[in-house]
């Protein structure tokens, strides 16, 4: 374990003692303990959503009342540091640390959900009982990028959900829409980079995709993707390989996009559905389920479709059809119920 880790656990062991500690002293220091009441309840508060920035250098969590507003802590571990946000909630760090982004829910009164969450990406709660989503009298939330270099913060309207790339140089924000498919932040393949959009829990992914908003956050420039079905990155975060599901399936496919150039690559597309995009462990391997649905059958009827070395002059690509495979079992298909993975070598893929 490095010096940072053991210092940054210290730090937080410090941290939850000090919050754990201190009803005990105060308790100690005023004599006789008075008896709980029934409207002290409404005061209890407790910390959740805690997450520590990679560098070790940021700590974030949430402050939650038993009734009323949540609010949402941003503190230096090695200064005074502090942002204090009123009901923030859904909050993560950027990996280079420099960045957070958050949500910020409607008033309590209004019946919406109030927890913290730490990670890379952020999704806002379900909406309350009763309230339909994208709802005209449902409060609006909002959305807010810090800076921890300087404190500024930007507000986007509309967003769903966002996640920040593996190197922290660009934010990924898909739009609040009641017409398209849920945008939810999440794994795709390989176990954690990426983001499924209908793909990581099969599910219905035949409908239209959600579109992606890409913004270079060190010089506010923007890309704009339409109808993603699901995108995940490779391990170094300079490919961003995605899937589209476009209305009447036009312009379905994988692509994959260079983002130091923005230079985009069509790696295949037809009249299908496509799910479950993966990338190998070591990010250099991609595959991708491309199938269609038989009329009275329940479970679409699907190929392989990988590529070694994705993006590179030596891509080599490659197809797996059950049906011209002899070995493989009869009245069988490929599952889009299990994402296809590569073992550590990528040598293998495996498939439900």
């Amino acid at each position: 374990m490095t010096q940072l880790r053991r210092t940054t656990i210290t730090r937080v062991i410090l941290v939850a003692a000090l919050v754990a500690f201190l009803p005990l002293a105060i308790g100690a220091q005023s004599g006789t303990p008075k008896p709980i009441a029934l409207d002290d309840y409404a005061t209890f508060k407790r910390m959740t959503g805690s997450s520590i920035s990679a560098d070790g250098t940021w700590m974030l969590y949430t402050v939650t009342p038993n009734e009323g507003d949540a609010s949402l802590f941003v503190k230096s571990l090695d200064g005074d540091t502090a942002y204090d946000v009123v009901r923030g909630t859904g909050a993560s760090f950027s990996d280079n640390g420099r960045w957070v982004g958050y949500f910020i829910d409607p008033p309590a009164e209004t019946g919406r959900g109030r927890r913290g969450a730490g990670g890379r990406g952020g999704t806002p709660p379900a909406p309350a009982a009763g309230t339909a989503a994208g709802s005209e009298s449902a409060p609006a939330r909002t959305f807010e990028l810090l800076d921890l270099s300087n404190g500024t913060k930007t507000p986007f309207p509309s967003v769903g959900s966002f996640e920040f790339s593996p190197d922290g140089e660009w934010l990924l924000i898909r739009p609040r829409s009641a017409q398209a498919a849920p945008a939810a932040s999440g794994t795709a393949g390989r176990g954690g980079r990426g983001s499924a959009g209908g793909g990581a829990g099969g599910g219905d992914d035949s409908g239209p995709g959600a579109d992606l908003l890409m913004r270079h956050l060190a010089t506010g420039s923007q890309r704009y993707i339409g109808k993603v079905g699901s995108y995940a990155f490779d391990d170094t975060g300079n490919l961003l390989a995605y899937t589209v599901r476009g209305d009447q399936r036009l312009g379905n496919g994988v692509y994959l996009m260079a983002l130091a150039s923005g230079e985009q690559q069509t790696l295949n597309a037809a009249e299908a559905d496509y799910s479950q995009l993966t990338w190998s462990e070591e990010g250099t391997h991609l595959a991708v389920l491309r199938g269609d649905k038989p009329k009275g059958k329940v479970q679409r009827q699907n190929v392989i479709l990988s590529w070694r070395n994705a993006g590179a002059p030596d891509m080599q690509a490659a197809t797996f059809d059950p049906a011209k495979a002899a070995t493989f079992p009869k009245d069988m298909v490929i599952s889009e119920f299990t994402a296809p993975h590569w073992n550590p070598d990528g040598s293998r893929l495996l498939v439900g």
